[in-house]
């Protein structure tokens, strides 16, 4: 959801756009039926409000450092509401707040001392297990507490009021992302108090935001997933059962793995290019045609070496020559889990799979401590909620896939797909012989 700016510019300066976003959403496929349809997205992360709302929404909201912004040039339906909310956040965060600790997490304080360097080479400890305060005009602090969450919701609840979603004759599209709670697993993990106490504030929220719906008579269909798992800090880890765990070493940056590249084969530059330890890995452009399988070739060798750390190495070629996953997720090998997540557009020459239990950043960082985004189960599997008022609970186990959950709720209201278009399938939420899957 992001494109380089203008040419010059630094690679710091981004430009927010839904315009390199692959497929149309939910609201988009609506508006294609019923132009009187209304899409809104909101997050405090901008990729998230993007991808969510698509490329027609009416309002697409996320949090720049300051405020709630939109698209540069774009309107906002609800001006003078959104500007009074942002004002009263900014109120917020100039003030002080400490932060109490749920009943439910008190048995989650487990402190523990983490040492790592800052950008001047002096040891630092940084100290997990306690929800710590925030100091006043500490932005960063909110970003990474359950007040942002919160805030997301308010923003999200003064667009349904204002825009009346629900209430004009047409099916709408409320799409929030509570980033809040990703941010809290990467910066203190997700194992320990911090993300115990996030997940109350979650909680809070949600009942806000349904109690404003409940209180509107509007009726409407809720579902609530997650776009991935995680892990916890392998420190943690260690002392709670899992000795095993560890980080990955620095050797498996594309920076370090580059630079050793570019020595053994005598390159005038590194031939990666990669964001990190794992993932999709590059060739750089800089590598001449007539030697990009040999320097493919090394680099995998030299990845594929790393055993310690490297469960397996798949390139483009191996990827592009697997089927596509079929079965149940929960049994897809990994090349399948490597090609559901592959564009030959825009993923890697190589994809490298750390193991199981090894964290991607080689040091702690404060910020990133845990991440996601590995093949394995627990950065694979999230939860589904789908809820109207009136419907017959049930539960099933068994895996389906994030794909499925757009194509269902369209049959809900009553919004044909068609299956050539999409990767999902409908899931029949209706128990029993009911079946909202029917005609699709």
């Amino acid at each position: 959801v992001e494109k380089p700016g203008p040419a010059g510019s630094s690679a710091a300066k981004r430009v927010i756009t839904h315009e390199t976003l692959k497929v149309p959403t939910l609201g988009d496929r609506l508006k294609s039926v019923d132009p009187r349809s209304r899409t809104v997205g909101v997050s405090v992360k901008d990729r998230a409000a993007v991808t969510m709302a698509g490329h027609k929404a009416d309002a697409t909201l996320w949090w720049d450092g300051s405020a709630f912004v939109t698209y540069d040039g774009a309107s906002v339906p609800f001006p003078n509401t959104l500007k009074a909310r942002n004002t009263a956040i900014s109120a917020a965060i100039a003030q002080p707040k400490t932060y109490a600790v749920p009943p439910q997490c008190q048995r989650k304080v487990q402190e523990q001392a983490l040492t790592y360097k800052d950008k001047e080479g002096k040891t630092q400890t940084l100290t997990l297990g306690k929800v710590e305060p925030r100091k006043a005009k500490d932005e960063p602090r909110w970003r990474v507490s359950p007040e942002s969450d919160a805030a997301t919701v308010d923003v999200a609840i003064a667009a349904y009021q204002q825009m009346k979603l629900g209430s004009r004759g047409a099916t709408d599209v409320l799409a929030i992302s509570l980033s809040g709670l990703d941010l809290v697993g990467h910066a203190r993990g997700t194992g320990g108090v911090e993300i115990c106490a996030q997940l109350m504030g979650v909680d809070q929220s949600l009942a806000r935001l349904f109690a404003v719906l409940d209180a509107s008579g509007v009726p409407y269909a809720a579902v609530l997933t997650a776009d991935h798992g995680g892990h916890d800090a392998p420190e943690r880890n260690k002392l709670n059962a899992m000795p095993d765990e560890g980080r990955a070493a620095l050797a498996l940056s594309a920076e370090v793995a580059g630079k050793a590249l570019a020595k053994q084969l005598n390159l005038a530059e590194s031939p990666l290019v990669g964001r990190g330890t794992f993932g999709d890995m590059y060739l750089a452009t800089s590598v001449p045609a007539e030697r990009r399988a040999e320097v493919l070739a090394a680099a995998v060798k030299y990845y594929q070496d790393k055993k310690e750390f490297v469960e397996g190495v798949l390139t483009r070629a191996e990827i592009e020559a697997s089927p596509p996953p079929s079965g149940p997720p929960e049994d897809w090998s990994l090349v399948m889990r490597a090609k559901a997540s592959y564009d030959p557009e825009r993923s890697g020459d190589f994809f490298v799979m750390l193991k199981p239990g090894i964290h991607p950043a080689p040091a702690v960082t404060p910020g990133y401590i845990a991440t996601h985004g590995s093949v394995w189960g627990y950065d694979r599997r999230v939860p589904i909620l789908f809820w109207w008022k009136g419907v017959k609970p049930f539960e099933q186990p068994n895996g389906v896939e994030t794909v499925d959950i757009m194509p269902t709720l369209a049959s809900l209201v009553g919004l044909t797909v068609p299956k050539d278009q999409i990767d999902g399938r409908c899931l029949d939420v209706m128990a029993g012989q009911a079946d909202n899957c029917a005609g699709q």
